[in-house]
């Protein structure tokens, strides 16, 4: 997510960590479940029903905004979380744009809660209302003064704040890229990196030759994988858009799964030497294909999982900080990772409307 290093290009860029549990996350498709229902067949139709659901919310609260709304609704939380991610994203975000650096920021907005765990419409556009304006000025301030992009939000709920709890609104924001490459991952034999490279394993130790350079092996493998396969445009044409929803961020410290030989796919190292923390052109290789097996593999196959992963889970960014800290008298090095997922629908641009730009709002 910072910016992207393929052979001989190196740039500078910041590193924002973003750490999130996965057991507060909104339910998938609530109110109701339309991705689940019998009557749905297909990819196609399961679009329809999404797109629907959020025409059916923006309705509502346009609705509530002109006055003429006849009978006054409930909505249950985590359904009313579900349309304010949904259709924000589907309204102001940019998901399909390559970003050489982003920002992570946290904002949280008071929930009043009634007793069956359900928010009026009218609370409920007040929220949206205050969550744009929030998110509108945290993106104004967020330290990038070009080529802005708004990649998208992510909804959440907090109780441990208050008794009534919190909405936590997750936004990345970022600096948009037209850099480009001919070359697939597919025709990498052993792996992106060259034989020579040498990088520390995180923390902006530089490499071998340039100690003070601030990048790392972490930003390497993320920035690589990220260009490669996360959130990419639709394969349809010019004229189709994605939109993600049920969208989740699932945490790993790195020593979570095992290869056969015992060894942890992902970097995990208690009191090695400091040698051991700068990682050739081959090692750096070995990470890059372990990590693919994590994300598409290991953690879609995790029962753990099942109930917080969106339905056909698709990448759209992993975030990796190379990390230090104390287990009783041992030195843990590790890399954190923070992978997002949501489900994908390609959906032509006429269905959705417009792109609205939040700083024009």
């Amino acid at each position: 997510m910072k910016r992207i290093y393929f052979n001989q290009i190196v740039s500078l860029f910041l590193i924002v960590l973003f750490v999130f549990t996965v057991s507060c996350k909104k339910d998938k498709l609530t109110d109701p479940d339309y991705s689940r229902t019998k009557n749905v067949t297909n990819k196609e139709s399961e679009a329809e029903a999404i797109v629907k659901r959020i025409k059916t919310f923006e309705r509502q609260l346009s609705d509530v905004k002109r006055g003429v709304l006849r009978n006054e609704s409930y909505i249950d939380v985590d359904s009313a979380m579900w349309n304010i991610e949904a259709l924000f994203n589907s309204t102001f975000s940019m998901p399909d744009e390559k970003y050489v650096e982003k920002k992570i920021q946290d904002l949280y907005f008071d929930l009043s809660v009634h007793r069956d765990n359900k928010l009026s419409i009218y609370e409920v556009n007040t929220l949206y209302e205050n969550i744009i304006r929030s998110v509108k000025d945290a993106y104004i301030n967020d330290g990038i003064d070009h080529d802005k992009g708004l990649m998208s939000i992510i909804v959440n709920k907090d109780y441990s704040k208050t008794r009534n709890g919190k909405l936590q609104v997750t936004l990345i924001t970022g600096k948009t890229s037209k850099l480009n490459t001919s070359i697939p991952p597919e025709k990498y034999i052993d792996g992106p990196f060259d034989d020579e490279d040498c990088w520390y394993f995180g923390e902006y130790g530089g490499s071998c030759d340039d100690t003070f350079l601030m990048t790392d092996a972490a930003e390497l493998l993320e920035d690589t994988l990220n260009y490669y396969y996360g959130n990419t445009v639709s394969s349809k044409s010019s004229n189709y858009i994605n939109l993600y929803v049920d969208m989740t961020i699932i945490s790993l410290k790195g020593n979570e799964y095992k290869r056969d030989n015992g060894d942890n796919c992902l970097f995990y190292k208690v009191n090695c030497d400091q040698e051991e923390l700068y990682l050739t052109g081959k090692e750096l290789n070995e990470y890059y294909y372990w990590e693919k097996q994590v994300i598409f593999n290991k953690i879609l196959d995790d029962s753990k999982y099942v109930s917080v992963l969106p339905n056909n889970p698709c990448l759209l960014e992993i975030n990796i900080d190379g990390l230090s800290s104390m287990s009783g008298n041992n030195i843990v090095y590790n890399h954190e990772h923070n992978i997002l997922f949501g489900t994908k629908y390609e959906l032509a641009k006429s269905v959705m409307g417009s792109f609205q730009d939040i700083l024009c709002y």
